[in-house]
């Protein structure tokens, strides 16, 4: 699938003949690109289902990207808030460290991501790792905490077991692994099972007779997941990155004591697939290509005729193609431009005739170009341009989000902020251009993000 060219990719082609040339002295001065970053967020929405939007069993489903918070510029914020695969890059090099990024999302909330992360050294071969992440957006609110623990067996290899620490018992996960690695190439795996606490807590313990609790959930099948990642360098110029996870499909019984025991059973699974390749021609010049698809599926069966939603099947998917290029000459002036084509289905089919049937089809078409420049004491200024076309080719049933999701929108970007050896501010504002609306320039967002290391 071919991503369609506009005005903003031969802009960047005239731009890049008026930056200055790089001479033959000069050290590689661009980085790596990234796609961890996108798998650690797609295996959160799966550890961490208690915050996402209406809790852990609402009948939107895992993925939830489809809610009254969403509107027709959501995915063109996230675009432009984003850390930048060059970005995320840096931030998986680094041992130590802390990120925080955010855009306006409506007048009274923010978008929001922050991520922190430390290591420590053990005794001998021993380690200690933990992970803290913060969420808000349309589809999750929340936050998780994760501890690790690994030893090195040998120079190329170590084992790893750790834990998700949520303050909803119940939802605590558990995982064990094994990581080998020589020189830039690695391949880790790890088997994950999913709230190994839930039926202790549900059925010895009861968890229904306390005061505040009301709700019985028990697993008839429990849920578990395989996550795999595979970082290859084919080349000196071409780097490839692969992840994957599957989630075979777990099966609860929910019932409520309050309504004698009415409830529903609920199946559910889940996978996702991305693919990173890297190429670098030159020591100034990065191209790279992505492909992720996620999806996940959910079966709800009520156990009374009278509960309500009524019986349903129900799939998600999001398929993403993503084409990168940064051009870095010298270490003050950057340019990157980014074109993105995204699919995002909605389906559920529900088993009575009363009911309407959901098919719902969000296609997208994006793309950024971003051109910085940096002065030696470390004061950077951003301009970036940004279009989103997106369309509803299949729109039944009712989605409940904030009117339609189809629009034609542009979007001018300036940033302004400081990089110092070890962190980084920036701050920014955008104006919104939309051809069929009144007025046709409206203010867009506002957004920053910093970062530090140590």
């Amino acid at each position: 699938m071919a991503l369609k060219y506009s005005w903003c990719t031969y802009l960047c082609i005239v731009i890049i003949g008026t930056i200055p040339t790089p001479t033959k002295a000069q050290d590689r001065i661009l980085g790596y690109g990234s796609l961890k970053i996108w798998e650690e967020n797609s295996w959160l929405l799966f550890l961490d289902r208690n915050d996402s939007f209406g809790g852990r069993f609402s009948e939107k489903g895992i993925l939830k990207r489809f809610t009254p918070l969403v509107d027709s510029k959501y995915q063109l914020d996230v675009l432009g808030s984003q850390f930048d695969p060059v970005e995320d890059f840096y931030w998986n090099s680094k041992t130590n460290g802390v990120r925080w990024r955010g855009t306006s999302a409506t007048t009274l909330t923010l978008t929001s991501a922050a991520e922190f992360k430390t290591s420590v050294d053990l005794n001998g071969s021993w380690k200690m790792d933990a992970r803290f992440n913060q969420l808000m957006d349309s589809g999750f609110e929340g936050s998780a905490i994760r501890l690790q623990f690994s030893r090195e067996l040998e120079r190329s290899s170590e084992i790893f077991s750790g834990m998700h620490l949520d303050p909803h018992k119940a939802g605590g996960d558990f995982w064990i692994g094994a990581r080998w690695k020589k020189g830039a190439n690695q391949i880790t795996g790890q088997f994950t099972i999913l709230d190994p606490l839930n039926d202790f807590l549900h059925v010895t313990l009861d968890a229904a007779l306390h005061p505040h609790g009301d709700t019985t959930v028990v697993y008839t099948q429990q849920p578990l997941a395989i996550r795999v990642g595979d970082h290859l360098r084919l080349s000196d110029d071409i780097r490839l990155e692969v992840y994957g996870m599957l989630m075979p499909a777990g099966q609860s019984i929910i019932s409520s004591k309050s309504q004698n025991n009415e409830g529903f059973t609920l199946k559910e699974s889940a996978r996702y697939l991305g693919g990173l390749i890297e190429w670098t021609p030159t020591e100034y010049l990065l191209l790279a290509g992505s492909y992720t698809e996620i999806s996940a599926d959910s079966d709800r069966a009520n156990t009374h005729t009278s509960f309500r939603p009524l019986n349903n099947q129900l799939l998600e998917q999001t398929q993403e193609i993503t084409a990168f290029s940064i051009f870095r000459p010298n270490p003050n002036w950057t340019l990157s431009l980014t074109g993105v084509r995204k699919r995002m289905l909605e389906k559920r089919t529900f088993q009575s005739d009363f009911a309407n049937n959901i098919n719902y089809l969000l296609t997208l078409w994006m793309s950024k170009l971003d051109i910085s420049y940096t002065t030696t004491n470390g004061f950077m200024t951003k301009g970036g341009f940004l279009h989103s076309n997106s369309k509803v080719p299949e729109g039944k049933g009712d989605m409940n989000v904030t009117k339609s999701l189809a629009g034609n929108f542009y979007r001018f970007l300036l940033n302004f902020g400081w990089k110092f050896d070890n962190s980084a501010v920036v701050l920014g504002g955008a104006y919104d251009y939309t051809s069929n609306a009144t007025p046709r320039w409206i203010w867009g967002t506002a957004s920053g993000r910093f970062s530090m290391y140590w």
